[in-house]
Formats: C-alpha cells, structure tokens, sequence
C-alpha cells in the first residue's frame, strides 16, 4: 500500500461511530507519518487563504504555518492541511520541541473528526485515537465524543451551555448511527427522553448520568446520584 492509500484509508474510518479494535493494540507502536511532505514539497504549498481555498474549485495541500483557524467551530492549531472541493478533510501539526513535543492529525467529513496524537511522552508512537462528531438538533447542540472502546459520551447543550453528559457503553455506541442525531424525537426516544423533560430540570444542568440514572430521573426517582455530586 502506498502512503496515498494509506492517506484516503483514513477517511473511511472517519464517518462512524464505532471504535476498531486495532487501535488499542496499535497505542504506543504505531509511529506518525508525516502525509503531507511525503505527498508533496511543501516548500512550493500555497500559503492558506479562506477566501481563495474554501471554494469549491479547489482541492489540495496548502500551508497554514502554525496559525490557530476555525474548524467546525474549534479553534486549532494548524500546521498544514488537505482541503477537497473547498471542503477541510484533514490538517496535521508538530508542536513544542525535540525532546517534549506533540504531533497531531485531524481527519473529517462533515461535522464527524477522527482524531489521531502522537507525543513523546510515548516515543513518539500513537497516544492515542479520538472520535468526534457534532450535531445540531432544533435548538440543541449535540456532540459524541470516544476514546474507550468501552465508553463513549454524548454531551447536550443550548449556545454555551452544557445541560448534561449521557455515558454510554462501547456496545451501545457501536450501534449509534447519524440519523438518531437529526431528528429531536429519535434522539430522546432512544435514550428514553420521551418529551425531553431533563432539559426544564436546571438542578440537573451540568450534570453528568449514565443512561440508568438519566431515565430514573425522567421516572422520578428520588435517588439520583450524579458523578458532579
């Protein structure tokens, strides 16, 4: 396989919700590669310009020298970055120095990222692997978050505010897909929110459940213990 393959290959990981197993083996022994200056000379990339690139006519690698630039409404550090039909698809950056540095590739697709560190903390070999993917949903902004094969977390909040945190197993969050994020009464019918009702309770506001506790509050309970408390 070619480091092109190998590039294109982590886009079909990146639209999903489930974790594959080879990552954890692959944790402190998968050593980074540098895509960008082994696809290109980087000396002749254009300098990054949003007017210029984010347009639909064009594709390709483009230098952005450590700037902090929007994506998907974070802020990151980008160093160089792979943007396809004016759409970001990847950016990567080296931060710090020789012997305390971190090296970090971004992959995405829409509102979903897959999100790969390498530091050298660990010899420089894979820290670790990051899902994320953003939705909104009416008035609600919703957002997965995985870095456990046996965990994932769904935070719900409104603007900047954070409502609460649902944890849900790996089984569970393998069997996720996009639709349950787009449409209000699957999302609250699949977690057992009938009508949403935790969102008028503001003593529960920043709080984190688990599913269980979630849906013993929906049937209130009047033993509920948050992981805040």
């Amino acid at each position: 396989m070619d480091i092109y393959e190998k590039f294109q290959n982590n886009f079909v990981d990146v639209r999903k919700f489930d974790w594959k197993p080879g990552w954890n083996v692959l944790k402190g022994v998968e050593e980074p590669i540098d895509f960008v200056k082994e696809l290109v000379d980087v000396n002749l990339l254009e300098n990054y310009d949003s007017k210029k690139h984010l347009k639909n006519s064009f594709t390709g690698f483009v230098n952005v020298d450590k700037k902090r630039i929007k994506i998907n409404g974070s802020k990151e550090m980008v160093e160089y970055m792979y943007i396809e039909k004016g759409k970001i698809k990847y950016f990567q950056c080296y931060e710090g120095y020789e012997n305390n540095y971190s090296k970090k590739f971004k992959f995405y697709d829409e509102n979903f990222c897959l999100h790969k560190g390498y530091s050298s903390n660990n010899e420089g070999k894979l820290t670790y692997v990051h899902r994320n993917s953003q939705f909104s949903l009416n008035e609600f902004n919703i957002e997965y978050f995985r870095c456990l094969e046996e965990q994932a977390s769904i935070y719900v909040g409104k603007n900047i505010d954070l409502f609460f945190v649902l944890e849900i197993n790996g089984k569970s969050a393998d069997k996720l897909n996009g639709e349950i994020f787009l449409n209000y009464d699957n999302f609250f019918n699949y977690f057992k929110f009938f009508k949403g009702i935790l969102l008028g309770r503001r003593e529960y506001f920043n709080k984190s459940f688990s599913l269980e506790e979630a849906i013993g509050i929906l049937n209130n309970s009047k033993q509920i213990k948050t992981k805040n408390s």
